[in-house]
């Protein structure tokens, strides 16, 4: 199967209608939601929030945070609602979200990103994935993400999906961060080499 993920540089673009459209021109991609946080996914709404039709499928819920119980419920509740796969968000640069403790910045704290996924893994059924940056303000090192990967890879997690650009946590909006940062393939391709 291959993997898509619709491009949406803020939260609240790949909405279900968006999913339904994308469902359309292809049947066999994997299709992800924007990014819920935790705290939404677990006190909000979920049948405005979460809830999504058949048509989608398969499909990915991908949720930002930090907190191990919160992504391990979080976790729990996407499969229950028949998500086939959550996907921690590791890449998300903006303000907003720096501030809540979750996206690119996590990319900072590689033992904390271990433990939850290892309690996301420990609560769900469905596959449990990560979505990340080759690296983050002054670091975009092929040493740190391939031990960043292989910590996540540790905790149980299969599948990581790299943006090839590192984040720019301060000075950049979550827009010029998809173009200013130059794209680095290459660190892409040494890290897949370097796992297959």
């Amino acid at each position: 199967m291959k993997r898509v993920v619709s491009v949406a540089p803020m939260m609240d673009c790949t909405d279900r209608h968006d999913r339904f459209f994308l469902r359309l021109i292809s049947k066999n991609v994997m299709l992800y939601s924007e990014m819920v946080a935790t705290k939404s996914a677990i006190h909000g709404d979920r049948n405005k929030i979460l809830k999504f039709s058949p048509e989608e499928k398969p499909l990915a819920l991908q949720v930002g945070g930090s907190d191990k119980k919160e992504l391990s419920e979080v976790a729990k509740i996407a499969e229950d609602m028949g998500y086939d796969e959550i996907n921690i968000n590791l890449g998300c640069p903006s303000k907003k979200v720096q501030k809540n403790m979750f996206g690119a910045c996590l990319m900072k704290e590689p033992d904390l990103v271990a433990e939850c996924i290892s309690e996301m893994i420990n609560s769900c059924k469905i596959p449990v994935t990560a979505k990340t940056r080759i690296g983050f303000d002054d670091t975009e090192d092929f040493n740190y993400l391939n031990d960043f990967i292989i910590k996540m890879k540790e905790a149980g997690c299969k599948t990581i999906i790299l943006h090839a650009r590192k984040a720019i946590l301060k000075g950049l909006s979550p827009k010029q961060n998809l173009n200013i940062p130059k794209l680095n393939y290459e660190m892409v391709y040494a890290i897949k080499k370097r796992k297959s």
